[in-house]
């Protein structure tokens, strides 16, 4: 009965160490496919010679909630940022469980889009888009990942430690050398 008594509260003790542990994980394999999506979608843009964009979700209409603040795929841009075609072997790509992308600053729109495959009625969708010679067409980008999840049309971020703070991953992405940096994590309360 003593074992049983000292493995529960080990157990007790060892879960929420656990989680917190997979959560860190979760934020950090985020992080790293985003930043490798976009410097190849760079390297596309340069190697083809043409516009592509990194196209960026947010929560469109009749998007597959899986897909809302998480989903991104590459394309080939026209120069007045309509769709022209999708890259070979390039499919959508969704931010791993529990990490959100809350924003994205000097975005461009990409028109003309068919993005029925994940359940949107939309048209546009918000983008990096890199020119031929590899700098980003527009500012100096940042986008902000967060824990958290995406339930019935709202961001519901996870706060730390319960104490009223959300934490944000600020990501940003150098408009002429396309370079991808981690900036210091930011707090913000709820």
């Amino acid at each position: 009965m003593t074992v049983i008594v000292i493995a529960a509260i080990l157990f007790g003790i060892g879960i929420p160490a656990f989680t917190t542990m997979i959560q860190g994980s979760n934020m950090t394999v985020a992080i790293r496919q985003l930043s490798a999506k976009i410097s190849a979608a760079r390297a596309y843009a340069v190697t083809n010679r043409c516009k592509v964009a990194v196209l960026l979700m947010k929560n469109e209409t009749g998007l597959k909630e899986d897909y809302c603040y998480s989903a991104y795929r590459v394309c080939v841009v026209n120069d007045d940022n309509s769709f022209r075609e999708w890259i070979e072997d390039e499919n959508w790509k969704t931010l791993p469980k529990g990490v959100l992308r809350q924003n994205v600053s000097q975005s461009e729109s990409i028109t003309s889009l068919d993005i029925t495959d994940i359940g949107s009625s939309a048209n546009t969708a918000v983008a990096l888009v890199f020119m031929e010679n590899g700098q980003m067409k527009n500012a100096t980008s940042d986008i902000s990942l967060r824990q958290g999840r995406y339930v019935n049309g709202n961001l519901v971020f996870t706060e730390r430690n319960g104490d009223g703070k959300i934490i944000s991953h600020p990501i940003e992405i150098n408009k002429y050398t396309g370079k991808v940096k981690v900036k210091d994590i930011t707090e913000s309360d709820t």
